[in-house]
């Protein structure tokens, strides 16, 4: 069962889930067609990309898996922080409805989501869900 040492942190102490991830870019653009395959294209604003995470933490507990999900559910309203790989830190909100929960055998569980960067500011932005320690 994962213990939290900051209510709005969650971590793994006693297990290691198999993590798989996912990296998208989601990009705006405005086009104007003028006929005969001409076109001008322009980033539609100062944040016109946005990084996208499809993430899938598989061999839970039954336990874990679940309040996985309660804070992947809390993480559509409030911001959540996510560093993979060496790259920088960015500001992520959970996408709503992409939470699935999956018993892949009698006892274990995955859980995945989908997180999409954000460029907003949150009611209380010193105190984002960070998921930095165990991914």
């Amino acid at each position: 069962m994962p213990r939290f040492t900051d209510p709005r942190t969650f971590k793994y102490a006693d297990q290691s889930p198999n993590i798989t991830s996912s990296k998208s870019i989601e990009s705006r653009m405005l086009v104007a067609s003028f006929g005969e395959g001409y076109e001008q294209i322009a980033e539609d604003g100062i944040n016109a990309h946005r990084v996208i995470w499809d993430l899938e933490f598989g061999g839970l507990t039954e336990a874990s898996a679940n309040l996985l999900v309660e804070e992947a559910t809390l993480g559509q309203t409030l911001l959540v922080t996510y560093t993979v790989f060496g790259d920088q830190q960015r500001t992520y909100r959970v996408v709503p409805g992409s939470i699935s929960q999956n018993y892949t055998s009698a006892h274990a569980a995955s859980v995945a989501f989908q997180l999409r960067e954000v460029f907003d500011v949150d009611s209380n932005p010193d105190q984002p869900l960070s998921l930095v320690e165990r991914l």
